[in-house]
This record gives structure tokens, C-alpha cells and sequence, in this order.
């Protein structure tokens, strides 16, 4: 089965296809996660589920293997293997509805063959110098460097999309430097769905603390993101910076709609952030790495090194997790609701 996922309003639907013959399924979105009627689903491949209603599970039989769920349990159980998801089995309206995440893990027992949704994860800086580094600080008595925290919280982000059913690129897998015609190339892939570049603050007021969220804009709306977008643009020379053939990707962006959809995809993100962690807001600001993405795209700062609080939780895996499952469920919410929106409406308006 080959699936993908088109939104309208709080609809989505799985296109697919099975046995070479093609399907669209519509879908709902109910607290921030992606379901799909489970009769829908399963009909393409002739399985029929049942519902025990005494140890409220619900089983299906397929290619000798057994596929068991519930919507009283985080559990699924594919061919004897059992899994956790959120939510995985929900009953309303006397209809079952599957998540999008088991449906994609489920595939697989089904014979279906899964084209996913891709994210490309940008790991900030890379590489040597001052460039490669990025800002630098001392915890325990040993130096840590930006590009090793965007790196590592990008890999454990990267697995949490890819638990929640998403093909997921970098820019970079190693400590070495990409230039920015390369991060640009992979952004503008034509499988992918959102950009995300990765980065850590620093500050001379050792009580700044908390993530940021930026998205693109010809200009930056106030003097803090006009200096985090400078100090993050100042290595960048002018004759790397790509254009297209109009000479203003910004003004292409507009007409698009990705600077709109980068702002609510902007906005899903931070409504999730964990309560732990200082929200900072979002902010708009004419980062480089940002313009040139045909796509929405946000740049995440997820906490000032800078701080003794935020540098204990970015070199923590347990905290980093949390940070990058916020950040997920932030990607999958803008992906249900807002997904291709502003294209459609500006198509509209230019009729």
C-alpha cells in the first residue's frame, strides 16, 4: 500500500494503493492525532475485524499473522509482538478508528507497502571553526559545543517521528559541515513535507532560558530575533546565498503560502512545547537557512547553553525525548489541520 495524506479543514485522507488498484480514505483528527475508520482501512485487503466486548479487544487475521488492539490499552500486538502507541484504538459514533500511526505500523502485516510523509531535520552548524561550532560552553568541566546538542537532539527527534509512522532526512548525520546550497537541496526535496532546522541559544544574561520558535520573514519584528537571526546568517557569504530566477525567494514564498503555513506550523509547534520547558514564543526573522525552502519551515531554538537549567536539560536524553515528542505532536497537528490551506486558498483568490 502505498499512503500519503492530504488535508482539508480537520479532515485528512489516505490515499493508497492495494493490489494495484487505488484508494482515498477520509479521516479525522480528534486530539491532535490522525485516525482513520478502521472498516475503511482493513476493506481494501478483505480482512474483516473482531470486536471482543467483554475483554474489549479487537483482533483481525492476516498472512498467518494476528493483529490484536484496544481502545481501553496503548498495546498493539502485530505477530506477537506487542508495541505502545497514544491512543492507538478509539470507538465513537459506534465506528472504530484506527491512528495513523498504528495504521502505518500495521502495514506491514497487511502486506501493504508504506510511502510516508518526510521530514527533513536540519542539525545546526557541523564541522570546525567558529562556523562548525556554533556557541560553546563549559558543564562539568568539559567544553560542549552547539553543533554536538543539534546533532544529538535531532537524532532522538528524528526517532520519535519515525515511531509516529514519518520518513525522516537529515542534512546531516555526522560532525561535518554542510554548506548552505546543500541544506537548501535536501529542503526543497520534492518528498518533503517540513523543514525543521535545529539549533541552541546563547546569551550574555545568564537568565535567559527557554526554546524559541522562528519562522521566515523579510524582516525580523524585533531586536532580539533580528541579532539571533544575524549571529545565525553572519557566516554566510552573499554569493551562496540561493535565489531564484526572480531574484527574491521571500517575495516567491509569499505568493506561495509557505510563509503562511510556516507561521502555523510555527504556532502548532509551540502550543505543544512542555509546560517544564519556558515558552518563549514564536518570532519571525530572515533566517538564511530558512529562505529558500519550498516548503513550511520553522528554526527551533531549543534552549539557551548559555543557562545552567536549560544546558542540564539539553544534555539530558530523558528531557531531550519529551522536548522532541512536543515537537512532534506540534508537526502532526499542523499536518491534520493546516496542511496545504493557504496554497488552496491563494489558488482561489488568483481565479
Amino acid at each position: 500500500m502505498c499512503l500519503s495524506i492530504c488535508v482539508s479543514d480537520v479532515l485528512c485522507a489516505f490515499s493508497f494503493e492495494s493490489e494495484g488498484k487505488s484508494y482515498s480514505i477520509s479521516g479525522s483528527n480528534f486530539s491532535g492525532i490522525e485516525y482513520v475508520k478502521l472498516n475503511d482501512y482493513l476493506s481494501p485487503s478483505g480482512v474483516k475485524p473482531v470486536y471482543n466486548r467483554i475483554l474489549h479487544k479487537l483482533s483481525f487475521k492476516t498472512n498467518a499473522s494476528v493483529v490484536i488492539l484496544s481502545p481501553v490499552s496503548d498495546a498493539v500486538c502485530v505477530k506477537g509482538k506487542t508495541e505502545l502507541f497514544k491512543k492507538p484504538l478509539i470507538y465513537t459514533g459506534g465506528t472504530f478508528y484506527i491512528s495513523r500511526q498504528v495504521a502505518v505500523y500495521v502495514g506491514e502485516a497487511l502486506s501493504y507497502k508504506i510511502n510516508k510523509q518526510v521530514i527533513i531535520i536540519d542539525p545546526g552548524h557541523g564541522g570546525g571553526g567558529e562556523e562548525g561550532l556554533g556557541a560553546i560552553v563549559t558543564y562539568n568541566g568539559k567544553k560542549i559545543y552547539e553543533k554536538e546538542i543539534t546533532l544529538k537532539f535531532s537524532k532522538i527527534f528524528g526517532k520519535v517521528l519515525e515511531e509516529k509512522g514519518y520518513d525522516v532526512k537529515y542534512t546531516r548525520t555526522k560532525d561535518v559541515k554542510i554548506d548552505l546550497k546543500t541544506r537548501t537541496k535536501m529542503a526543497n526535496s520534492d518528498v518533503g513535507e517540513i523543514y525543521v532546522s535545529v539549533h541552541a541559544n546563547a546569551s550574555l544574561d545568564p537568565a535567559a532560558k527557554g526554546a524559541d520558535i522562528f519562522y521566515m520573514s523579510e524582516d525580523a519584528e524585533d531586536e532580539y530575533s533580528k541579532s539571533v537571526a544575524e549571529e545565525e546568517n553572519k557566516f554566510i557569504k552573499r554569493e551562496e546565498i540561493p535565489t531564484d530566477d526572480s531574484g527574491s525567494i521571500v517575495k516567491s514564498m509569499l505568493v506561495s503560502g509557505h510563509i503562511m503555513e510556516s507561521s502555523k506550523l510555527a504556532y502548532e509547534v509551540s502550543s505543544k512545547l512542555p509546560d517544564k520547558i519556558k515558552n518563549r514564543g514564536v518570532k519571525k526573522a530572515p533566517f538564511t537557512v530558512l529562505s529558500n525552502a519550498a516548503m513550511p519551515a520553522i528554526l527551533v531554538e531549543i534552549g539557551f547553553m548559555s543557562n545552567s537549567d536549560d544546558l542540564k536539560r539539553l544534555n539530558n536524553e530523558k528531557e531531550l525525548r519529551t522536548l522532541a515528542e512536543s515537537l512532534a505532536d506540534g508537526i502532526s497537528s499542523f499536518l491534520s489541520t493546516y496542511k496545504g490551506q493557504d496554497r488552496e486558498q491563494n489558488k482561489e483568490k488568483g481565479k
